[in-house]
């Protein structure tokens, strides 16, 4: 994404989710190339929603 390259980041990300789909970081990461570099604000809020939910869950089994 640094380079500039961020259809191949986008790709890369959504290859994160799928091998790591627990993971809320590619979510968040996705949701910022999406806004920044695509400007599609529904894809971005629908990944920064999924990378909160991921980080809630992951914050409740900490706490357990």
């Amino acid at each position: 994404a640094n380079l500039k390259q961020f259809d191949w980041s986008i790709r890369a990300f959504h290859v994160a989710t799928e091998l790591a789909p627990t993971l809320p970081f590619p979510h968040f990461r996705l949701a910022e190339l999406y806004a920044r570099a695509k400007g599609d604000q529904e894809s971005a809020e629908k990944h920064a929603k999924i990378g909160r939910e991921l980080r809630a869950k992951l914050e409740n089994r900490a706490q357990v």
